[in-house]
């Protein structure tokens, strides 16, 4: 019963994830690029998680493969919410706390997954 509730919660995860990052990207002012570098890097970044999660779904993930891909994708939305909680005391703007629990809510069901998976690989080479 908990694998159901982990594969399902980290279904939920990934196309939220592939959602909102292509959400994020569509409607993202990037503005000058030559002057703004920083929002440039952050459309990249964008599309290349959008693009990640995109092929891990259908090479990985649909057959409860994947988990290595996955606890990657963890670390890096727990870059997202290092950033949040560094943003005040960087440029003295706001902490969106919306903004932190997605990330915290997807960089967790990731790791759960990551984890409940590893559980299930084989012992050796030879029990493939």
């Amino acid at each position: 019963m908990t694998g159901v509730l982990i594969r399902g919660n980290f279904r939920v995860a990934v196309w939220i994830t592939i959602l909102g990052a292509a959400l994020v990207l569509v409607t993202m002012d990037t503005g000058d690029p030559d002057v703004d570098v920083f929002r440039g890097r952050s459309a990249l970044g964008l599309a290349t998680l959008c693009m990640f999660q995109l092929m891990s779904w259908f090479w990985w993930y649909r057959r409860d493969e994947g988990q290595g891909m996955a606890a990657v994708i963890a670390l890096g939305l727990l870059g997202g919410i290092v950033a949040q909680l560094l943003v005040p005391q960087v440029t003295g703007e706001r902490m969106n706390p919306g903004v932190l629990v997605v990330f915290s809510y997807l960089s967790v069901s990731h790791a759960l997954y990551a984890a409940w998976g590893w559980r299930l690989r084989p012992r050796s080479a030879l029990e493939l």
